[in-house]
């Protein structure tokens, strides 16, 4: 396809070229129309850049015909994907001019991929995996003028709530581990302190017994000799 649009801009060019040089070799007379002529055909001769001779467009091809999809970047931007894998979403910062109008540009997002059109010319980004179109979002920063996109994946696991899921079930294992062996600690330290304690209570008991009894006997010895018998007083019945 490309040969032959070449072929055809190179014969337009020599029929052009021809067309000159057999007007140039005519005869003419001498008169103010045949000036005349000679003046617009210079005009003519002056526009025919812009005007007769256009190189034809090459089509772009943006999938091919096997349905593949391309990488295109006919702006030249630059631009920064992200795999957030945190958020299961992909996030897409293009380096849009700044002062560009935002009515010169659209924005595309499809399953597979994502496309921008930035004054007639394609930006296409073919995505990892499968993305949810119509949840995603586009939004033109106000400081910088990039595009940023905001894509979720179509595939719902998140790999990073996982790893955390893990990570704190091993830090809950091994905070219940300290706790287990602290306890065992305590345990084996209350167990010789209460044999200690118990010892110590018993013998204190046994103290606390010989020493009411000791006081108990001298008690009744001071009553004894204190204790006056009183004849006058009847005996208790």
């Amino acid at each position: 396809m490309k040969e032959q649009l070449e072929d055809s801009w190179n014969d337009q060019e020599k029929c052009y070229e021809e067309s000159q040089s057999n007007f140039w070799k005519q005869q003419t007379k001498n008169t103010p129309q045949s000036r005349i002529e000679i003046y617009k055909h210079m005009e003519k001769s002056r526009k025919k850049p812009n005007s007769e001779i256009k190189k034809p467009k090459i089509a772009r091809k943006l999938i091919t015909d096997d349905g593949k999809i391309l990488n295109v970047n006919e702006p030249k931007l630059d631009f920064e994907f992200i795999d957030d894998e945190e958020n299961n979403c992909y996030k897409l910062d293009l380096a849009v001019f700044r002062f560009l109008d935002t009515s010169l540009l659209e924005a595309d997002v499809q399953p597979n991929y994502v496309r921008v059109k930035v004054k007639d010319k394609y930006f296409q980004l073919l995505l990892p995996g499968e993305v949810h179109p119509d949840r995603s979002t586009c939004q033109r920063s106000q400081t910088t003028g990039h595009l940023v996109f905001i894509i979720p994946k179509a595939d719902e696991v998140i790999t990073g709530r996982k790893c955390l899921g893990n990570s704190n079930s091993s830090i809950n294992n091994q905070e219940e581990k300290k706790n287990t062996s602290e306890k065992q600690d305590l345990n084996t330290k209350n167990r010789k302190i209460g044999n200690k304690s118990l010892l110590y209570s018993i013998d204190k008991i046994v103290d606390i017994k010989t020493n009411q009894n000791k006081e108990f006997v001298s008690h009744s010895k001071d009553q004894k000799e204190v204790f006056v018998d009183n004849p006058d007083v009847p005996p208790l019945l």
